[in-house]
């Protein structure tokens, strides 16, 4: 159960920054009507997300 609702998103967008050490990271800012919400991902958390979208999308796709 959630603690809270989530936030609805009404865009995304996307983007690169450089760390101290130099390291690419990817920005991935939800827009909602509360604000944005920016967060810094590596490689690692990338590969994680596609895998969890594509999961959401299996789900998604047999509620339909």
């Amino acid at each position: 159960m959630l603690k809270n609702e989530p936030y609805v998103p009404t865009g995304i967008q996307i983007g690169q920054v450089e760390d101290d050490a130099g390291a690419t990271l990817g920005v991935l800012t939800f827009e909602t009507d509360d604000g944005e919400i920016s967060v810094y991902i590596n490689k690692q958390a990338a590969d994680v997300l596609e895998k969890a979208v594509g999961r959401l999308q299996h789900v998604l796709g047999k509620s339909s």
